[in-house]
This record gives C-alpha cells, sequence and structure tokens, in this order.
C-alpha cells in the first residue's frame, strides 16, 4: 500500500537526488519526462523550506528555476552556476558569498 502511495507521488521515470552544502539540505526530483527537476531546499540560512521547479532554457541551454527559488538565492546573493549529472550524482555548482564557488552534490537515492 505505501509503494502505491509513493509511486504516485513520484513521476514516471523519476529519479531522486539528495544532498547538503554548508547547512542547506536539497531534495530534487528529475523528470525525466517532462524534463523538469522538482526542487526542495531547507535550511536556516534560506529562512526555513523553498521549493520550486528547475529546466534547462532550450533556447541557449541555461539553467532556470522558479522565482520562488530565484528570489531566496537572489536575497543571499547566491548565483546557481551549473548542473550536471553523472550515473549516481547530481552536481550543482554555486557561487556564494564568502565561500566562492562551491560544488553541492546530491546522491541518488530513488
Amino acid at each position: 500500500m505505501l509503494a502505491i502511495f509513493l509511486a504516485a507521488l513520484l513521476p514516471p521515470r523519476a529519479e531522486v537526488y539528495t544532498g547538503s552544502l554548508l547547512g542547506v539540505s536539497a531534495r530534487v526530483v528529475l523528470d525525466e519526462a517532462d524534463q523538469l527537476a522538482h526542487v526542495q531546499l531547507n535550511g536556516m540560512v534560506l529562512g526555513g523550506q523553498v521549493e520550486g521547479v528547475g529546466w534547462f532554457d532550450p533556447e541557449d541551454g541555461s539553467l532556470k528555476v522558479q522565482p520562488s527559488i530565484e528570489k531566496v538565492m537572489q536575497r543571499r546573493a547566491c548565483k546557481i552556476l551549473s548542473a550536471s549529472r553523472s550515473q549516481e550524482t547530481l552536481t550543482i555548482r554555486l557561487s556564494l558569498p564568502l565561500f566562492g564557488h562551491r560544488s553541492m552534490v546530491l546522491a541518488r537515492t530513488g
């Protein structure tokens, strides 16, 4: 029964990645069918939890995120530089104040 409930929450062919960096934890569900990333971030530096969707712009290939995430990132002078995926990890390159460029490596969990 629980498996049926969980399957309904995840899009078909979805991959789940989790990890953390500098007090911020992330959960990303990659939806292959719609080519979207459903992102959930948690951390005191963010003011709690923020959720949204990310995608690659089909015209220029740049990484885009919903305004809910963009506003939180801008307020903290943070910027997402890039995202890449290997077989078992999702790596998000970030530009952070005081820390410079850092990578948040998320491990595949689902």
